[in-house]
């Protein structure tokens, strides 16, 4: 395996990662929930997550891809549709704000680390 390679693998399993234990994290709580609308951004979760180890687990681990940025879009959208679903509930609402201090830095990192910091061209915006 090459430098880039290693590179490349690190960065798909830290965002395939991190989106796994948020959907562990925020999918567990379904049970919990009471109305259908609470659930479905939790269950949006759970699938992002579960959908995220399956691609890590069945691609090309060592290719430069924009997958995790997609994958981090959708968790913002999931968010985004939870706070819509869920305001005015209070006891609901307050999750959808803590995953958007998760989920917004999450893009903003897998965006910046797949357009600018571009292994292949290292050095050139050191």
């Amino acid at each position: 395996m090459s430098a880039l390679d290693a590179i490349n693998r690190g960065y798909n399993l830290m965002i395939t990662a991190f989106l796994a234990l948020g959907g562990i994290a925020f999918g567990t709580v379904i049970t919990q929930e009471s109305d259908l609308p609470d659930k479905v951004d939790d269950a949006g979760f759970l699938l992002l997550g579960i959908g995220a180890v399956i691609w890590y687990l069945t691609s090309k681990r060592t290719q430069r891809t924009i997958v995790p940025v997609i994958l981090a879009a959708a968790a913002v959208v999931v968010q985004i549709v939870g706070v819509v679903l869920e305001n005015g509930d209070d006891k609901a609402f307050g999750d959808n704000i803590g995953g958007m201090f998760l989920f917004i830095p999450l893009l903003v990192f897998a965006a910046l680390q797949y357009f600018y910091f571009n292994p292949r061209v290292a050095g050139k915006h050191s």
